[in-house]
């Protein structure tokens, strides 16, 4: 019976896969065949109808334009994809086949991509295709399709805002997030927005959909970045809304915050109190549960009940205030109004009880602004006497402020001096203010003490002042920044040609644009529309010269505000469309190629075949590494087989210093043993990189020097010494000059090594103490280990006293043991015991006990067993006065190791027991150090043959792991334990602990760092029968389009089962990129097997590859 209704069942697929034959036809069987006719095809495997179909242009149009959809396009092609899969390259045939579907898909996917913008312009012409809309962007990434569903909100926003308040339909954007929220991973699993779209543009189009709906629930769009960031963003929101008099939405919107409400709540009050809504403003301030926002709410209420006259109601909320900054500004403002009224004795004394508080203040700092503040209103009032004493008493407090705050202090007092009409007094405490920043050590600080003295010298019209500030500035970023400020100022002074003058100073574009942006905002109000254009054009310009696609965006949104504001709100919005284009191109697309190439290349390095590898790298791009690391592959290959001058050729043609240095080390001996030195050394100066060209240099000097051509290798020593001196920084020569001494070491030139490290040491005496500490300490730690490795111990230990880092003091004393071990000094013990010595004073028990384990190991190396011992204790007893656990049982481990290594493993057991309890105390919520700790000791437990409790360890490591809060160190933990996992492969639970942590994997709410665990899983389990267990996981799990595009390639170029390899064909979702990349891949892997025969028909049949010098030819091409 059940044979029988087989033979109807296949009747019937029969039947329904031939309507694909009238497929012409507009009526419901036709349309039936474009959607499902290929589907009764692949359920009687009928390959060669499937093919037919997918080779069909005109089947493609017809489904294209019936459906309006490219979704069932791209179904045939994945029916026809799993077709082929099954087959396994049954024959040479059926992989072409599969290859050129499946590069097929992904043009398809290219040509969707290019139409998406019919998308918007279908539903900016009509509301009512908003489904065709949403329907075109489904072939989008998450990330695009999320700028994309952002872009249809703001067309409707754009038009709906010119509709009456009643008009107004909230149900249509609502319709547009509530799709976005079904096509992307909730959170942010797949996309977080904050790292593609600019602050200021989210600001913008927040505040635009709430002006226009105050109803809409943006929870959607919340929900897919971090909620710190999300935060900072909807205050500004509020801020702005606020600001503009949409109050409702503000409260609205307020509600959504999980940080920042009573930052929100008090500018929701500020501006309420400024349009006069006192009650209200009062009500929410009341409400604010943060103390300093809500005297911050309370004070500008105060301030402006004061401003309209209502001194005593002023008052009453100014003495309610508990921040006592805020309290005494609050009161100086009301002393100052009465003043104006004439109620001087009133006046008095509220300034007298603001002054009290002032002087309660503890921090210096604060105190002594709130004393400027106050003495700036007693000198408005015209009490001049007590306006002196308190600026004054302010200087004074100001000077006791610490050294580095201490500018600060001086300027926040000379401006308002300068607000006084006092220029003279303030100019003198600018130039004190000035002195001290000038003063400051540290860089950084130095240009950001700057910059606040510039700000405020451009506060109080002393542009002049600031421009020289700013142009005495080092750093580019903070000058670029003051002198934009500065630009701003005096475009809103109307002083455009100054602005322009001072704007070709500005070297950041980003903030070159900006700036041009805002001078064309403001002449906008001369009325001179052809040069604002230009303006405008010229600020576009400097935008698309910036390379962070990011700063990139928040400039256009920057630029597309300023357009709004000038009314040209058309141009305004192109540029913000702009800023967030969705991308039909694939910025990345050459660099994955251009890694699917290079394994290709490099498959050929290693069978012999250099002409088709270096064919191969033409088709690269010369930017990315990967071609350079292959043709540094091909240089080598070449130097091997005595081919010297094709590989200096090839080495020419390298573009990366590294991979160009790399290869010269294989061919540079043969060249200058061949006495072709000018060859070696036109090789080495191509290399721009001062520490490659030094180590190219000292490559060919050592192999003159071993062929005796001493008069050439010192020549050469000498261009090298002086490529060593051309190093502008102090730092970077010193490591350069202690590299070159270890090689003039091992070439045996003592005197040259000891002249050139006393040339480093007077270098690294020249490095500031206070520039940076930790530069000259690991500058004289580098001295160090070339004296000691030179066997100058005495040398060493004396660079050794000056190191002041405890990291360096131990890598030093770590150099010198090692030294010492194989050192036949008979000043052996004065040495170590002044190595001990400085061991035992560094103060970090960490550094301590591991140096001390080092100094041990000499001692048992040299006989010395009972010192060792007392050495052994002083570590261990330092070991265990360790505070950080995940560095105690580290240390406790070492210590066990070298007892086993020693043979003494009477303490061991007792070592291993403290390192594990030290372990289990690391939080396992914040990292992934608990699970390193435990893995590192079952692996040493492992390999003492204690197997058994080395797979419960792992067990413990992996239960840990899903209580790790971070997606990054929860993906590295699952790394570490599958890695340890198969290593040992001796835990009875293996299947058991795999299928455990690929659950994990689930729990990663990131894509990025989900995708990096499956691969750093899949790598050890490759080549073992449980790959099938990750390829089922991933068929399962139906993951975001994100995580393919950095999952898919790695996986493939990791894996040696070619089925394995086709299986993963339907992983991802239609993708340009990943077609390319998966048949190029797929390709490799046949050349690897040497499957030429697969490898010709699939070169045959996708002439897109571009691969044609790899083709054959064949007397008997199959037919397609």
């Amino acid at each position: 019976m059940s044979v029988v209704r087989q033979h109807y069942k296949n009747q019937c697929h029969n039947s329904l896969a031939s309507s694909t034959q009238s497929y012409q036809k507009r009526d419901s069987l036709s349309r039936y065949a474009l959607e499902h006719g290929t589907y009764h095809y692949a359920v009687l495997r009928n390959g060669d109808a499937l093919w037919a179909l997918a080779q069909s242009d005109s089947f493609f149009k017809a489904q294209y334009d019936v459906l309006k959809d490219y979704f069932w396009t791209q179904d045939t092609l994945r029916l026809s994809i799993a077709h082929y899969i099954q087959k396994q390259g049954a024959t040479a045939q059926d992989d072409a086949r599969l290859s050129w579907l499946v590069l097929r898909t992904g043009n398809l996917a290219r040509e969707a991509l290019e139409n998406v913008a019919l998308a918007f312009e279908w539903f900016q012409e009509d509301q009512s295709r908003l489904n065709d809309a949403l329907k075109r962007i489904e072939v989008l990434d998450e990330k695009e399709y999320f700028k994309a569903c952002l872009r249809l909100v703001m067309i409707d926003a754009l038009r709906q805002e010119l509709w009456e308040n009643k008009e107004r339909d909230s149900s249509v954007p609502q319709s547009i997030l509530q799709k976005m929220d079904a096509h992307i991973s909730k959170g942010t699993q797949s996309i977080d927005w904050k790292t593609f779209i600019d602050k200021g543009f989210m600001v913008w189009w927040f505040t635009l959909a709430l002006k226009t709906w105050n109803d809409l629930d943006l929870k959607a769009v919340y929900q897919r970045c971090h909620h710190f960031h999300i935060n900072n963003i909807v205050l500004e929101v509020v801020i702005s809304l606020a600001e503009t008099g949409n109050i409702n939405p503000a409260l609205i919107i307020t509600k959504s915050l999980v940080f920042h409400k009573s930052e929100a709540l008090a500018n929701i009050a500020k501006t309420l109190a400024k349009t006069k809504h006192i009650q209200q403003a009062l009500s929410i301030a009341q409400s604010i549960d943060l103390e300093r926002p809500k005297s911050d709410a309370l004070a500008n209420i105060a301030k402006e009940l004061a401003h309209r006259g209502l001194l005593q109601q002023a008052l009453s909320i100014a003495q309610s205030i508990e921040f006592e900054e805020s309290k005494s500004d609050a009161l100086a403002n009301i002393a100052k109004k009465l003043a104006k009224t004439g109620n001087t004795e009133h006046s008095d004394k509220i300034f007298q009880q603001a002054l009290s508080i002032a002087q309660s203040i503890m921090n210096f700092w604060c105190q002594s602004e709130a004393l400027a503040n106050i003495a700036k209103q007693l000198a408005d009032t015209g009490n001049k006497e007590l306006a002196d004493k308190t600026f004054e008493e302010a200087l004074s407090i100001a000077s006791m402020t610490d050294s580095d705050l201490r500018h600060r202090a001086l300027a926040n007092i000379a401006k308002q001096l300068a607000d006084t009409g006092n220029t003279e007094h303030a100019e003198e405490i600018f130039e004190e203010a000035l002195s001290y920043a000038h003063a400051v050590k540290n860089v950084i600080a130095r240009a950001e003490a700057l910059v606040d003295i510039a700000y405020e010298l451009i506060d109080t019209e002393h542009i002049q002042q600031a421009l020289s500030i700013a142009q005495s500035i080092e750093l580019e970023r903070p000058k670029s920044d003051v002198l934009a400020i500065i630009v701003n100022h005096l475009a809103l002074k109307g002083e455009f040609d100054r602005a322009f003058d001072t704007i070709g100073s500005i070297k950041k574009p980003q903030l070159k644009s900006k700036a041009l942006a805002n001078i064309a905002k403001q002449l906008a109000d001369t009325g001179n529309k052809e040069h604002v254009d230009k303006i405008f054009q010229q600020a576009l310009y400097e935008a698309e010269t910036i390379t962070g696609e990011l700063s990139k965006n928040e400039t256009l949104a920057h630029i597309a505000k300023a357009l709004e504001d000038t009314g040209n709100t058309e141009h305004a919005m192109k540029v913000f469309q702009q800023a967030i284009q969705i991308k039909n191109a694939f910025p990345n697309e050459w660099s994955d190629q251009s890694k699917a190439l290079a394994n290709m290349a490099n498959t050929f390095v290693n069978n012999g075949n250099i002409q088709q590898a270096l064919n191969i790298t033409k088709l690269m791009t010369a930017a990315w590494p990967a071609q350079s690391e292959v043709l540094a592959n091909i240089a080598i290959e070449q130097a091997k087989h005595g081919e010297t001058q094709q590989a200096f050729r090839t080495i020419q043609t390298i573009v990366h210093d590294k991979y160009k240095t790399e290869a010269f080390m294989s061919i540079g001996p043969a060249l200058a043993t061949m006495g072709d030195i000018q060859q070696a050394l036109s090789c080495a100066h191509s290399i721009s990189d001062d520490f490659y060209k030094i180590e190219t240099l000292m490559k060919i000097a050592m192999v003159l020097a071993d062929i005796k051509d001493d008069q050439s290798s010192d020549k050469i020593l000498q261009e090298t010494l002086s490529c060593a001196d051309s190093i502008s920084d102090d730092f970077y020569k010193v490591v350069a000059l202690a590299n070159m001494a270890h090689d003039l070491i091992s070439m045996g030139k003592i005197q040259q090594a000891t002249r050139v490290l006393e040339d480093a040491t007077r270098i690294g005496h020249s490095i500031s103490d206070d520039e940076d500490d930790e530069s000259k300490s690991e500058a004289f730690m580098n001295i160090a280990k070339a004296f000691a490795a030179m066997g100058n111990i005495q040398q060493a230990l004396r660079m050794t006293h000056t190191l002041y880092f405890h990291a360096h003091q131990y890598e030093s004393l770590a150099s010198i043991a090692k030294e010492l071990t194989t050192n036949t000094t008979p000043k052996f013990d004065e040495l170590f015991s002044e190595a001990r010595s400085i061991a035992q004073s560094i103060a970090s028990h960490e550094f301590r006990s591991e140096a001390l384990i080092d100094l041990r190991s000499t001692l048992v190396k040299n006989g010395k067993s009972n010192l060792a011992d007392d050495i052994f204790q002083e570590a261990l007893c330092s070991a265990q006065s360790i505070t950080l656990e995940k560095y105690k049982y580290k240390i406790l481990l070492k210590m066990a190791k070298q007892l086993v290594h020693n043979g003494n493993t009477q303490l061991v057991d007792d070592i291993i027991q403290q390192a594990l309890s030290s372990a289990h105390s690391i939080s396992v919520k914040t990292d992934d150090s608990v699970i390193k700790a435990l893995l590192h000791i079952a692996s040493f437990i492992a390999d003492t043959g204690n197997t058994e409790q080395a797979a419960q360890i792992i067990e413990e490591a992996l239960l840990k792991t899903r209580s790790i809060h971070f997606n990054q160190y929860k993906s590295k933990a699952l790394a570490k334990i599958v890695k340890e996992l198969t290593t040992t492969n001796t835990n009875p639970k293996f299947d058991e602990l795999f299928s455990e942590a690929l659950s994990i994997v689930t729990s990663i709410t990131n894509d990025q760092y989900r995708s990096k665990a499956l691969l750093d899983i899949a790598q050890p389990l490759t080549n073992t029968k449980h790959k099938v267990l990750l390829h089922e996981h991933v068929v399962k799990s139906g993951y975001g389009h994100l995580f393919y595009l950095d999952f898919v390639s790695q996986y493939q170029n990791n894996l040696t089962d070619l089925q394995f390899v086709r299986r993963s064909f339907l992983y991802f979702p239609s993708s340009y990129k990943l077609s390319q990349t998966s048949v190029l891949n797929f390709l490799n892997g046949l050349f690897k097997k040497g499957n030429k025969e697969h490898a010709q028909a699939i070169l045959r049949k996708c002439p897109d590859l571009k691969l044609y010098f790899l083709r054959l030819p064949a007397l008997d091409e199959p037919s397609s």
